[in-house]
């Protein structure tokens, strides 16, 4: 869902007719407040990343994963205006897939999310107690929560699900073990 809703909100940022309020683009990924599970976790995810994006530059239009793509998009997403053709040319753009970024945010990341208009993010963030606490991700699309709580709210306060996305409203996906 993360590169569906990337793809379909890079092409809207083509539009010169596009209302678009925000240019990034973020998968939350909510684990463990364990700080070693986050760190597991990016492993993996980019482990997997890295994987799925070879075989989209290297297979392209062959590739296994445009087509589960493909049937993802025509029946999660049949609403949305994109046409599948201009999705999938986006999907295997080098030059896009390359922008995707994996971090884990917690107290020990060696990096800070920073989100600058001059350069649009396209990144998935891992992290527990950090993202739930004041941090708010711009342009919030996908989220996968992989924690337990009897508090729900709570869960979709730590996603920062309250605020209104023009332009991309059909496109938010959140995801629940």
């Amino acid at each position: 869902d993360f590169l569906l809703t990337g793809a379909a909100k890079s092409l809207r940022l083509q539009d010169p007719h596009s209302n678009l309020g925000n240019p990034h683009h973020t998968m939350l990924v909510q684990t463990h407040h364990e700080i070693e599970t986050h760190e597991l976790t990016q492993k993996r995810i980019a482990a997997e990343w890295e994987s799925w994006k070879n075989d989209l530059i290297v297979n392209s239009d062959r590739s296994w994963l445009l087509v589960k793509f493909e049937k993802r998009w025509k029946s999660e997403f049949s609403a949305c205006p994109e046409k599948w053709d201009k999705l999938s040319e986006v999907i295997c753009s080098p030059k896009w897939l390359r922008k995707v970024e994996i971090m884990t945010v917690n107290r020990n990341s060696p990096t800070r999310l920073d989100y600058d208009d001059d350069r649009p993010l396209m990144v998935v963030v891992i992290g527990g107690f950090s993202l739930g606490r004041g941090l708010t991700l711009e342009g919030l699309t996908t989220s996968f929560f992989a924690r337990t709580t009897k508090f729900y709210d709570t869960l979709l306060q730590m996603g920062r699900w309250s605020g209104f996305r023009k332009g991309y409203e059909d496109l938010v996906r959140v995801h629940l073990t």
